[in-house]
């Protein structure tokens, strides 16, 4: 018989596993129609569980949760724009459940925005200044339908001159607008970056008002002159710091903040290359003679500003006419084409400033001697020190196509112009014409007096000016307003004795310029 011995073994203690902590770091995000959680992780857990509360009353936990997730975020969908949701997270470990983490709220909204994205053109590619280039971007509106998408270029200002004013890195440009799908336009005599890098976004409107911007693409633009132009863009920058030179306000050198060839202008008949110096200056430069259109000194303009000097000793009239006469030279406009040169000390403040003390001085433009009916030239200076503030010439008109002899008679103008206004004067409900004068002027036809009802004074585009005899009628009357007096023009050409249009003024209940305008700043500069 087998005996067999028992021992007592000692006892094995029983130790509880210790409860892991609860999920640390919740944090929420909302977006269109969605709340975003995310919380660091608990050790040993195999999977966490989302709570949620729509009720201020409630924690989350007194629900069941929404969500059993491995991961340590989540991404809740079930919403509704404008409820204030509050979300609370446990882990799942093998001693059970963690206590809660602490809540956090969120509140998701809509996104009412237009999508917007722009397909053409593609990221990257390269250009040559001057080249067509189309635009396209696709758009969708989320409430109403789109109104229009915008196309602007944004060009990297240089970094010489960034510093000036770092928030405005960029010089952002309309290109264009498209109203309808598809929304594609052709843009051609783009900026040239000063990076040689260019970049293009597309903003959508929808008929409610919201707007949304695309991601922005970016180009190469090649520098070298656009095609049928007769300067480079490197040309147009030096003459434009020449011009800065001589007139008393150097610029920073190396590359400007733009050189735009940007095609003709409302003040000026020719195509121009706009140049600009941040926070310095700026100028247009004719491209095909070379002229300098148009200046602005911004240094100068900031200055008077901020400004609240009393005025000194002005400078005298001839020290005045002296300075015109560099800015003349220096712009290459030649002098053989103004006449009648003016020069007048104003103030423009009340009381007197420094900055309100000024030179202006003026000249009509001529062809042949025969004064342009609208076109001058303009220059504004400090009055104190003479400096150059403005420098504008408003050719908006086109030389006349030939300079031939006067054919016609001031006598025959005149019949021409009655014959015209007889026929004419009713249907624009003008009566009681008196002449007063016809005098020569150059001038850009219309079709007033020329079509039945009138026709319009808007200058008839792609047509060259005329000289004409500018033949003036006053005391016509207009019956909505018996107590205006209208002046009338009517224009007959000088070689053949057509009419080739006019103009009506009304000189009573016109509006008056502010007193306080300051003259002669182009109006790209303003």
């Amino acid at each position: 018989m087998v005996s067999i011995a028992y021992c007592s073994l000692p006892r094995i203690p029983y130790f509880a596993q210790a409860p892991a902590p609860a999920p640390a770091g919740l944090q929420a995000t909302v977006g269109d129609l969605y709340v975003s959680l995310i919380w660091q992780p608990v050790d040993g857990a195999t999977q966490y569980k989302v709570y949620r509360s729509s009720s201020a009353s409630s924690l989350p936990t007194d629900t069941p949760a929404i969500q059993y997730v491995q991961a340590v975020n989540a991404t809740d969908a079930n919403v509704t724009a404008g409820q204030t949701y509050t979300y609370q997270v446990t882990a799942v470990t093998p001693a059970g459940e963690t206590a809660p983490s602490a809540t956090i709220s969120a509140t998701p909204q809509v996104n009412l925005n237009p999508i917007v994205k722009m397909t053409m053109p593609l990221d990257g590619m390269t250009i040559t200044s001057g080249t067509k280039l189309t635009l396209s971007a696709m758009a969708t509106a989320r409430t109403g339908s789109v109104s229009r998408v915008d196309f602007y270029a944004d060009t990297k200002v240089p970094a010489t001159l960034e510093s000036l004013n770092p928030s405005d890195a960029f010089v952002s440009t309309l290109i264009g607008t498209a109203t309808t799908n598809p929304y594609s336009i052709t843009a051609k005599n783009l900026p040239v970056a000063a990076d040689g890098q260019l970049r293009f976004r597309a903003v959508a409107t929808d008929t409610a008002g919201h707007t949304a911007t695309s991601a922005s693409i970016s180009i190469t633009v090649d520098a070298s002159a656009p095609i049928g132009t007769s300067l480079t863009p490197a040309q147009a920058l030096t003459i434009a710091q020449t011009f800065c030179t001589a007139v008393g306000t150097p610029v920073p050198n190396g590359t400007p903040t733009r050189v735009i060839y940007q095609g003709l202008t409302p003040s000026y008949y020719l195509p121009t290359w706009k140049v600009g110096f941040l926070g310095v200056a700026s100028v247009e430069v004719a491209d095909a003679n070379s002229v300098v259109t148009s200046y602005f000194n911004q240094a100068l303009s900031n200055q008077l500003n901020l400004s609240n000097q009393s005025p000194g000793v002005p400078i005298t009239q001839a020290a005045a006419l002296a300075v015109a006469a560099t800015v003349l030279q220096a712009s290459k406009q030649p002098a053989n084409e103004l006449v009648s040169q003016q020069a007048m000390q104003s103030q423009l403040t009340s009381p007197a400033t420094y900055a309100g003390d000024l030179w202006t001085v003026q000249w009509a433009r001529a062809a042949s001697g025969v004064p342009y009916r609208n076109d001058s030239a303009s220059l504004l200076l400090q009055a104190e020190t003479g400096t150059v503030e403005a420098w504008s010439l408003s050719f908006a008109a086109s030389p006349p196509s030939g300079l031939t002899a006067q054919a016609i008679t001031r006598g025959q103008a005149q019949q021409a112009a009655r014959a015209a206004m007889d026929s004419q004067g009713n249907s624009l409900g003008l009566s009681g014409q008196s002449f007063q004068a016809a005098n020569l002027a150059v001038v850009q036809p219309d079709t007033l007096w020329q079509v039945q009802g009138g026709g319009t004074t808007r200058p008839t585009p792609g047509i060259p000016s005329s000289i004409t005899w500018d033949c003036v009628f006053t005391n016509a009357t207009d019956p909505n307003n018996p107590s205006s007096t209208v002046i009338v023009e009517v224009w007959v050409d000088s070689s053949t004795g057509q009419v080739v249009g006019g103009d009506i003024l009304k000189m009573m209940g016109r509006r008056k310029p502010s007193p306080t305008a300051r003259p002669l700043v182009p109006k790209a500069h303003r």
